[in-house]
């Protein structure tokens, strides 16, 4: 017993046929551009990772083969002397420091007096800045 007939009239009409198209086609390419994103990421990933255990087997490598160095301290002394006497240099005063020889100076202000008379013959002195 069939349920559905099938009709002739599925067909959607040109315009919306090539709006559907631009959109698959936008699909398409944004599940490229993710699928491209998550392989870089991984491949960021596993370098990272190996990268890191490379570098951890090196440093467990070279702490194996440390071993104690004896170190000539008479040479060490010899060079350093050396060093400072090549590079000691004495200063050299070029005339005199203006900023030290210059004498201490305030700035002046100038100050004036008036005296006010009442006829309660108080004086009041008022002392102006200018």
């Amino acid at each position: 017993m069939r349920l559905r007939k099938k009709s002739s009239t599925n067909v959607p009409p040109s315009g919306f046929q090539k709006e559907l198209q631009r959109l698959q086609l936008v699909l398409l390419v944004s599940l490229t551009v993710i699928l491209l994103l998550g392989i870089g990421a991984s491949v960021y990933v596993y370098r990272l990772i190996y990268t890191s255990l490379s570098q951890v087997q090196e440093i467990v490598a070279q702490k194996s083969a440390l071993s104690a160095a004896i170190i000539d301290f008479n040479r060490y002394e010899e060079v350093e002397k050396k060093w400072n006497d090549k590079y000691m240099t004495n200063a050299v005063v070029a005339g005199r420091n203006p900023f030290i020889d210059a004498p201490i100076t305030v700035p002046f202000v100038e100050t004036a007096t008036t005296t006010i008379s009442t006829s309660t013959d108080t004086v009041v002195q008022v002392e102006e800045r200018g």
